[in-house]
Parts: C-alpha cells; sequence; structure tokens
C-alpha cells in the first residue's frame, strides 16, 4: 500500500516518528537499538487498519508486514 503511514513508538509509548510507504509499499527508517511499535494508521477507501507490530531494532534490519484491507473479493 502506498502512502501508508506508520508510526513508531518506543517503550514508554512516545511517539518518535513516522514513516509513509513508498510505490512498492515498503518503507526504511534507522532508529536507535531499542524496542518499538510499529502502528499502521488509517488509509482512506480501505476497510480496516492492521494490527500494531512490536520489533526489536538493532544491528541489523527488521522485516514487517502488515496487510491492509482492499474490500476487493
Amino acid at each position: 500500500m502506498a502512502g501508508a503511514e506508520i508510526v513508531i513508538s518506543n517503550a514508554t509509548g512516545d511517539r518518535v516518528d513516522a514513516v509513509r510507504t513508498d510505490a512498492d509499499g515498503r518503507f526504511t527508517i534507522p532508529l536507535p537499538a531499542g524496542d518499538y511499535t510499529f502502528t499502521p494508521q488509517p488509509v482512506d477507501g480501505l476497510m480496516g487498519t492492521p494490527s500494531p507490530q512490536s520489533a526489536v531494532a538493532g544491528a541489523s534490519s527488521v522485516t514487517l508486514n502488515f496487510a491492509y484491507d482492499t474490500g476487493i473479493r
């Protein structure tokens, strides 16, 4: 999903950043080592919003997959 906003919060729940997905539905954001929650935001025209996911940032990259419901069956 291109243009979806993902809000990033730290372990105490404070918002530390946000990122938008690119044309391929991907995003990259450098973060200091730590525990984070990635919360997808609603997208106009789509049904539902994916659940937040937690990840630990460190020296290697982390892959998260969020699936938005397009409503197309």
